[in-house]
């Protein structure tokens, strides 16, 4: 899987509650995004959280795979995504509709 975001002055639900939006969690049906949005899917690993970025539509099935582990979905602008990042994303085939 590609990437991930560690925000280095804060916890990852911090930087979700100030630049991110809850769309949905596994139990419920996906949700369409504007196209300079992007999908993060917060991960509960037990031990640690992981936020992983949903860039094109099989890092989204990646990500939705039903593997035991409770996920909830935000939706980001992808601005905001990088500048945490500190570099740009692969262009994938962001659409909106998965």
């Amino acid at each position: 899987m590609g990437f991930y975001i560690n925000p280095s002055n804060m916890t990852k639900p911090q930087w979700l509650d100030i630049n991110a939006v809850c769309i949905h969690d596994d139990d419920e049906p996906p949700v369409e995004i504007h196209k300079d949005e992007i999908k993060l899917c917060l991960i509960d690993n037990g031990a640690f959280l992981a936020l992983g970025i949903a860039y094109s539509k099989m890092e989204y099935e990646v990500f939705k795979s039903n593997d035991h582990r409770r996920k909830l979905w935000y939706r980001a602008t992808t601005e905001d995504v990088e500048k945490v990042l500190g570099h740009k994303l692969p262009p994938g085939d962001r659409d909106g509709t998965w």
